[in-house]
């Protein structure tokens, strides 16, 4: 009762290494050891216990020399026998090394929408938005505007460093990711279109945007401004000639025209 808080049940400790962990299956099925010392307390116990709400995972770790060091989860979760014990374990924050690339690592079958840590490419993270209902989940959502009351037509700055296109630089930089807008008026009429393939540059190329691969019932709205770089009121780095397309329609995309 007295680490963070307090209310952790623990269900395994190590110290010293006179209860041997190498063992079978069924021992660690049921449980073995010692709770006063070393002990495991069993995957069916585990099971049982994991299975009724939301729980936290929190891991303590310390060496010989006294250096500590801690794993936290929001969400944890151990499947049934039936499963073999099939863990689920996201959204970490702590002291140790463990990276969550994206929201595509999620189990999508126990995790829920709800903001989460992602390291997609390693060293500190960031927070984010995970919609894990929406085609069959895993989405990072990167933008979300429902009644105007926050102003998007600002600054560089504020877009490279808001969620922001540095953030989504390093998201898409990993590897293949896929884009999916979703549209609502305020009728209820939705609409929607997904792109196989999204990719953003870095800031040397002004963030320059690569989209293709379009399915959906949207239209086809990016297919112009593939290969364009990010243009915003104080940086115009669109196609055209002459214009300043982020002033004329009072905006932040990748223009061309």
């Amino acid at each position: 009762m007295e680490t963070d808080v307090g209310g952790w049940t623990v269900f395994q400790r190590r110290q010293d290494s006179k209860i041997d962990f190498y063992r079978g299956w069924e021992e660690y099925v049921n449980g073995f050891g010692n709770l006063k010392t070393e002990f495991w307390l069993g995957n069916d116990k585990l099971y049982k216990l994991t299975s009724r709400g939301q729980y936290e995972l929190r891991i303590n770790l310390a060496n010989f020399n006294g250096d500590k060091a801690y794993a936290k989860y929001s969400y944890f979760f151990i499947g049934d026998r039936s499963t073999y014990y099939r863990l689920t374990v996201n959204d970490y924050s702590g002291t140790t090394e463990y990276n969550v690339r994206d929201y595509s690592d999620l189990d999508r079958e126990h995790s829920r929408n709800g903001v989460y840590t992602i390291y997609p490419a390693g060293g500190a993270g960031f927070k984010a938005f995970c919609d894990m209902e929406t085609d069959e989940g895993g989405w990072t959502v990167f933008q979300r505007r429902q009644d105007g009351k926050v102003d998007v037509y600002r600054g560089w700055g504020e877009n490279a460093n808001g969620f922001g296109n540095d953030k989504l630089y390093k998201l898409t930089s990993r590897g293949q990711y896929e884009l999916r807008v979703n549209l609502e008026d305020f009728n209820g009429d939705k609409a929607y279109a997904k792109y196989s393939s999204f990719y953003i540059g870095d800031r040397s190329t002004n963030y320059r945007l690569t989209v293709n691969g379009y399915s959906g019932t949207a239209g086809d709205s990016l297919k112009c401004h593939d290969k364009q770089a990010f243009s915003i009121k104080d940086k115009d780095n669109d196609s055209h000639s002459s214009a300043d397309c982020a002033e004329r329609y009072k905006g932040v995309s990748w223009y061309k025209t």
